[in-house]
């Protein structure tokens, strides 16, 4: 899980790091991009290749879809409590993510110059208003405490 999150998480941040800030990608940023790009794909098309849609759910699909709020602590875990005796009447978790899409963007651009409060943000950003939100995931926030607080 989250090994092959972090690149896309983290991804922005990194690159307008490795650019000092600047919003505009030089030749050697592409060139990481695309490497990085081509690594991730490959090992994307491996994985799909040797195990098919059941890696692609299991990848990506299932978090989509997941519900439970037995065991979350999420700011969601009500109306999904709600949800499993009503029904869903909308589809949170795709509106969520796009939503955390669109706020890590945000913080990947606010907080370029300084990657380590750039990364925790990202992290809290993703972890607090996931859908399901689990004890496991506070060691994603955890890890960055010794960096912020040194």
């Amino acid at each position: 899980m989250h090994l092959r999150l972090y690149p896309i998480l983290y991804g922005l941040s990194i690159v307008l790091y490795i650019q000092k800030g600047r919003l505009m990608p030089n030749s050697s940023t592409l060139k990481f991009f695309l490497v990085s790009a081509s690594v991730f794909t490959g090992l994307f098309v491996l994985g799909y290749s040797l195990y098919g849609y059941k890696f692609v759910h299991e990848w990506a699909l299932y978090h989509l879809t997941r519900k439970d709020p037995r065991h979350s602590v999420s700011v969601f875990w009500l109306k999904q409590l709600y949800d499993m005796v009503d029904g869903d009447k909308m589809h949170l978790n795709l509106i969520t993510l796009i939503f955390r899409l669109g706020f890590i963007i945000w913080v990947s651009l606010k907080f370029r110059k300084n990657i380590v409060i750039a990364m925790f943000m990202t992290t809290m950003v993703f972890t607090i208003f996931n859908t399901v939100y689990t004890a496991q995931y506070t060691i994603w926030e955890i890890q960055f405490f010794p960096l912020i607080f040194k």
